[in-house]
């Protein structure tokens, strides 16, 4: 029999939560500088440049753009770390979507707007007006934003409402206290073209359609929130049991209890971060443990409880563990990443 486990390989220190991991090369922000990093099994950095920015849009293969809330957004060249050009300015990155970056941006005026980035030529082009609102997500051809219970949908060549609703009654919740809470969201979630994913702060997620925001199904949980992870349609949570869950029909999919299990390995089923979900595998971080577990994914038997040594200010619940090839990451409260290997064995 094959086992899988993992091995301390290497560590890198002062890394701030915006790092991006692709294939071979990891991305992040020093203090303002950008370290670029390749061959992994060497860490060899590549270069290292200041772009006076703290956040990060995307990283192609060509390019990356980093950005300055409110002041700008860069076109920089991934071989050499050299910027490209740049577009001054209140900016805000939403996300990038094929050759297209889209952004919430305002004027000297204090306007804000819809607004579109070509990375090719790199120049930005406002479409339509927000007035004070802040764009949240783009799906498709629909802009989202939402505010606390609330979400509106707006065309996204033309800026036309499509809808707009609140969800405070299909969100609302049971305080300890016994007294009802309006609901919370969390996040949005793009599905399909047809459906939109609401994850809410105490009352589990619910599919709404993407033309008009109707509710089509919801799954309430008002002990625990779920906290989920999307993986491949399907969500992965832990709360008063495990759950997987088909985003498009809301069915439960599985539920099985695990909290014996954690406590069978010295690890906690409260304060944890979202879980990191593989083809195979499972990983979670414990706050309180300063620990990951590492779980199979088809039975949630344990394969390796990782301690993190070192860490003072412990493990943030914001900063969920990545798995990409066969290496585990981990980034700590004192903001050095963690590494670990992932190797197979004969057992």
């Amino acid at each position: 029999m094959m086992k899988t486990f993992l091995k301390p390989y290497s560590h890198l220190n002062n890394v701030s939560k915006y790092y991006i991991i692709e294939d071979k090369y990891i991305f992040y922000f020093d203090s303002k500088s950008v370290s670029y990093l390749t061959d992994i099994s060497s860490m060899e950095t590549l270069w290292s440049e200041k772009f006076e920015t703290q956040h990060l849009v995307y990283l192609g293969l060509n390019y990356i753009f980093p950005y300055d809330l409110g002041k700008c957004v860069k076109k920089v060249d991934l071989t050499n770390g050299k910027i490209i050009s740049t577009i001054n300015g209140w900016i805000r990155p939403i996300m990038k979507c094929d050759d297209t970056i889209y952004c919430h941006f305002r004027d000297n005026e204090n306007n804000y707007y819809f607004a579109e980035v070509d990375t090719n030529d790199f120049k930005l082009s406002i479409k339509w007006s927000l007035e004070d609102f802040i764009l949240s997500k783009v799906f498709f051809y629909n802009s989202i934003l939402f505010r606390n219970n609330n979400i509106y949908c707006f065309q996204t060549n033309e800026g036309r409402e499509k809808w707009h609703f609140d969800y405070s009654e299909i969100g609302m919740w049971i305080a300890y206290d016994g007294s009802k809470r309006n609901g919370i969201i969390n996040e949005l979630y793009s599905i399909n073209k047809e459906i939109i994913v609401i994850e809410f702060a105490q009352k589990g997620i619910a599919g709404v359609s993407a033309e008009t925001g109707e509710i089509l199904w919801q799954v309430n949980k008002d002990i625990e929130p779920i906290k989920p992870t999307l993986y491949k349609g399907i969500f992965y949570g832990f709360a008063e049991f495990y759950y997987e869950i088909d985003g498009v029909t809301g069915k439960l999919l599985r539920q099985q209890s695990y909290k014996e299990i954690f406590a069978q390995n010295n690890f906690r089923d409260y304060r944890l971060t979202r879980p990191c979900i593989t083809e195979d595998l499972i990983a979670i971080t414990s706050h309180y443990d300063n620990a990951i577990l590492l779980l199979d994914k088809a039975t949630l038997n344990v394969i390796q409880r990782i301690q993190i040594e070192g860490s003072k200010n412990g493990l943030p619940l914001t900063d969920t563990p990545q798995i990409h090839g066969n290496s585990l990451y981990q980034l700590d409260g004192d903001n050095t990443l963690h590494i670990f290997d992932k190797s197979t064995v004969l057992k």
